[in-house]
């Protein structure tokens, strides 16, 4: 037999063992596709079906239409309530044979889809207008119609058209107040206008926040921070309030708006948070956000010491000492510094000190500095650490 003979009966041999494993693993195995549950098989394999018989019709011989959207999507910006805005798109027939259109669906009655004409010559295209009714409430939109096409690899056409339907008001959805010292003030300056309203007044601001003032003063709707809004009048409010207790506060405001055009008072409400830092800051490498001072394990019979700066934020009427700590085995004391405010916090651990474990989250150690004349004037951190024999 000759050498060519002999290569390509090898080849086919080859072949033919390797399509006969393949079918045999094929028949012996089956997978279920990843990440789609049992109940949802059934509409995978249908869904699987409908694109291979797309992709089969679509490279079947033949000619074929090939639809075409510039932009799907249109953005109508600010709107009236109940108004009617429409939009024209252009559908294009990029292929070799007449494409078929209709609408098939909307996603809302107050929009409606009209196809200017239902097939489209190759090479040419056709207008399909959107006709969207806003309705009355001021909020952002997006709506859609859905065309059927014979294009065998599009047989759907969504389009959309968006917008934002103008306000009676506009306030801010919530009110980020300023952060300050306890004894200060946390302010907070916002806009309230109107896109409908040519005026209106804000008659009263109400709010439990303690020492709560507030002031209006006129804002024109030309300036650069309303950008595109399109207002037709707006007012600068400025609120504040003396924060009397350290740490995160929420609070609501009411804001009572005259539309001086014969209709009732608005009444609006707004959420304001802020957070007032503690009266006394401690600074040290050794201090951790959660754990406190972590001094570590010390042997028995040696002196050590440990250092924390001490900081008052608010000087008035306040001495700073040391009010409490644990465990009662350690020295504490506290000194002030030539930097007015500033504190030099010394933790000893005596040459005499006993065993004492203070370092695990249920029997952990502490130190609180303050002023011993007022219960909002301290502040406090965890000290972890042991000392026994080594």
């Amino acid at each position: 037999m000759k050498r060519l003979s002999r290569v390509l009966l090898g080849s086919l041999a080859g072949a033919a063992c390797f399509a006969a494993a393949s079918l045999g693993i094929t028949s012996a195995v089956t997978y279920k596709p990843f990440g789609v549950p049992d109940h949802l098989r059934e509409k995978y394999d249908r869904k699987v079906e409908h694109l291979v018989q797309q992709e089969q019709a679509a490279r079947a011989p033949g000619a074929k239409p090939v639809a075409r959207v510039s932009a799907s999507t249109h953005d109508f910006g600010l709107l009236d309530p109940h108004s009617t805005a429409s939009h024209s798109f252009t559908v294009y027939n990029d292929g070799d044979s007449p494409l078929e259109l209709d609408v098939y669906d909307s996603t809302c009655k107050c929009t409606v889809g009209k196809l200017r004409q239902k097939f489209v010559d190759p090479g040419d295209n056709t207008q399909v207008t959107l006709t969207w009714n806003t309705g009355y409430k001021d909020d952002d939109y997006k709506q859609s119609v859905t065309l059927m096409t014979n294009d065998p690899r599009k047989k759907m056409l969504s389009l959309s058209v968006l917008g934002t339907v103008k306000a009676e008001l506009v306030l801010p959805a919530k009110l980020p107040m300023s952060r300050c010292n306890l004894g200060e003030y946390s302010k907070a300056d916002f806009l309230i206008y109107s896109q409908l309203w040519p005026d209106f007044s804000v008659e009263n601001i109400t709010s439990d926040l303690n020492a709560f003032t507030w002031s209006v003063e006129p804002f024109s709707v030309d300036d650069a921070n309303l950008g595109d809004a399109q207002a037709r009048a707006a007012w600068k409010v400025t609120v504040k309030s003396q924060r009397i207790s350290y740490g995160s506060f929420d609070e609501e405001l009411q804001v009572t708006i005259d539309p001086r055009n014969g209709d009732d008072t608005v009444i609006r409400t707004i959420p304001a948070s802020g957070k007032v830092r503690p009266p006394i800051g401690f600074v040290s490498p050794l201090l951790h956000n959660q754990e406190g001072l972590v001094l570590g394990t010390m042997p028995k019979g040696t002196e050590r010491s440990f250092h924390v700066n001490v900081q008052a934020r608010s000087l008035s009427n306040h001495t700073v000492e040391v009010l409490d700590w644990e465990p009662k085995e350690l020295k504490v004391s506290i000194a002030p510094e030539q930097r007015q405010g500033s504190y030099r916090l010394t933790i000893t651990i005596p040459k005499d000190c006993p065993r004492v474990v203070f370092h695990s989250d249920d029997q952990h150690g502490y130190v609180q500095v303050g002023d011993p004349n007022s219960d909002q004037y301290s502040n406090w951190f965890p000290l972890r650490g042991v000392v026994c024999d080594l």
